[in-house]
């Protein structure tokens, strides 16, 4: 088989195990998210591309904060750095854990599988934009359309008396328009994070739902730090794991590890150990 890019997922050996035990991985609801801003960028976007044309927006802005809010994604998140301090630290267990590294063709494969797709979910495997230049050039085309639709009348449907039918209906027009840019933007909602992350060269597993859809999606719930969290497992080809790295303080040995993957069937896996002198 050829080599293809890695992206290693960090958790707990309790998580690892998991995986492997059960063979599938956890998509889980990214208010989990240790990022405050998360899926709520778009409208910080919105509102700087509106200071920068020197225009007043602040009825867009708050119309795409309402949709932001109605926006749930389940994440499988990974990192293309194989070992790293944060992540070791942040997602697992203070470094005890493990990062495991998955195959990017597999991964692309997963996200073909039918049982992720429903009528009103977008599923996705891609990197985090962190940089705001880049994040607003990406955002600049949808916002200039929306822009225009407000222009238009887009959200003053119905909000004024007197208005002429053929008034109306340019407004509705417009509203249409506004919805109907609303999915343009809708597919990067969780794949814009603060550049403060940007060290995490994040990528995700992603699957967004609107907040109606989380139970007909088949959504299971926990309960983490208070916290209802909504999450679906998914059966996963082990096949797709080409490495493990032991974190710094993890206690087991590379040969206990690689015996546990045997045991399961899980072979030709690299296992190593951390090279951070973390203790």
């Amino acid at each position: 088989m050829e080599e293809d890019d890695l992206f290693y997922h960090y958790c707990s050996n309790e998580a690892f195990c998991s995986i492997i035990n059960n063979k599938s991985i956890r998509l889980s609801s990214l208010a989990l998210s240790n990022d405050k801003t998360e899926g709520k960028l778009v409208s910080r976007i919105f509102k700087d591309l509106a200071e920068k044309e020197s225009v007043k927006m602040d009825d867009l802005v708050e119309y795409i904060k309402g949709v932001e809010e109605n926006c749930h994604a389940l994440g499988f998140c990974l990192s293309a750095q194989d070992d790293l301090l944060s992540q070791w630290r942040g997602y697992a267990d203070n470094a005890s854990g493990v990062a495991i590294g998955f195959s990017e063709r597999c991964l692309e494969q997963f996200v073909d599988r039918k049982e992720l797709c429903c009528k009103t979910a977008y599923v996705q495997f891609a990197q985090i934009e962190y940089d705001h230049d880049k994040q607003k050039e990406l955002m600049g085309p949808v916002f200039k359309k929306m822009k225009d639709a407000v222009d238009r009348g887009g959200l003053r449907l119905l909000s004024e008396r007197g208005v002429s039918a053929e008034e109306n209906n340019k407004r509705l027009d417009a509203y249409n328009e506004l919805r109907g840019q609303t999915m343009n933007f809708f597919p990067e909602t969780f794949l814009l994070k603060d550049e403060g992350f940007s060290e995490e060269r994040e990528w995700r597993l992603l699957v967004q739902l609107d907040e109606n859809d989380l139970v007909g999606y088949g959504c299971k719930h926990r309960i983490c730090d208070g916290k209802i969290v909504p999450y679906k497992d998914f059966q996963f080809d082990c096949s797709g794991i080409r490495e493990v790295v032991l974190g710094p303080r993890n206690v087991n040995s590379e040969q206990m590890v690689t015996s546990f993957l045997n045991s399961k069937e899980v072979r030709d896996v690299n296992v190593r150990k951390s090279k951070i002198p973390y203790c």
